[in-house]
């Protein structure tokens, strides 16, 4: 008796697990075929960037960090266009 009782517990289970796997399986291709994008917003233009360095005052000096010395230059980056 206790034989024929985990029998019919496998079944049950494994009958339960390829339900479920099919249910999602059909849940996945539902939402693959049904999904949409919208990308008209998105423009790729070519042209010329025209920018301006403008040096500012003050902004050569030295930095010390791990040992290092590092020379920096501060500047500010214009956009002419």
């Amino acid at each position: 008796m206790k034989k024929s009782s985990n029998v019919k517990k496998t079944l049950i289970f494994s009958v339960s697990a390829l339900f479920l796997s099919v249910s999602m399986l059909g849940g996945a291709t539902f939402a693959y075929f049904t999904d949409s994008v919208d990308n008209s917003s998105n423009v790729i233009k070519a042209g010329t960037l025209e920018l301006d360095f403008k040096h500012l005052s003050g902004g050569v000096g030295f930095l010390l960090k791990n040992n290092l010395i590092t020379k920096y230059l501060e500047l500010q980056v214009l956009n002419l266009v």
